[in-house]
């Protein structure tokens, strides 16, 4: 009897020490959570010390800092009616008449998204607003799941003398997307 009790405090000793691990495993390191989970059918994951500016809606920004002027958002795109990514494509060219010197530098580049490898399409463009110059890249994807289907974008914006110092970022921080 004194042996199995002994048993069994090891064991609820054991389970409460590795119950309590602290942060969620799947969490890469340096990184934190952005978006909500109770609200996203997806988790963006952004460096410990980025600005989450908004997780209160299927749409996810996070900043470097708040002068810096280079964001990621995420975003579940609603009344998409295209029939195919280039006629997508066609329509969103047709939105940016905000930015002056509009250039497209890349369009339609297959790319592989978060952790499960999705197929995404990749658009990179640039343009000024409001006097500064920026850099986009915007990658395009779906999310299958039965429940809970849903296109979406991230975008990655940057001015444009910053847009390849935080590249490798922006792509670092897509590869650890992921659908709940």
């Amino acid at each position: 009897m004194k042996k199995l009790i002994a048993f069994l405090l090891v064991l609820c000793a054991s389970l409460t020490l590795f119950a309590c691990g602290g942060e969620d495993p799947v969490t890469p390191e340096g990184y934190k959570l952005a978006s909500n989970g109770e609200i996203c059918s997806y988790d963006l994951y952004v460096p410990e010390t980025w600005i989450v500016q908004s997780d209160r809606s299927d749409y996810t920004i996070a900043a470097v800092s708040s002068s810096d002027g280079c964001t990621v958002s995420v975003a579940k795109l609603e009344d998409v009616y295209a029939e195919t990514m280039e006629q997508y494509w066609e329509e969103c060219k047709a939105k940016f008449t905000f930015l002056s010197d509009f250039t497209v530098t890349e369009e339609g580049a297959q790319v592989s998204v978060g952790k499960d490898g999705r197929q995404g399409y990749r658009y990179r463009f640039s343009g000024k607003y409001n006097g500064t110059e920026y850099a986009y890249m915007q990658v395009f994807f779906f999310d299958s799941n039965a429940f809970t289907p849903g296109f979406f974008c991230y975008t990655y914006t940057a001015t444009a003398a910053h847009f390849d110092t935080h590249l490798s970022l922006a792509n670092d921080i897509l590869s650890h997307f992921r659908f709940h």
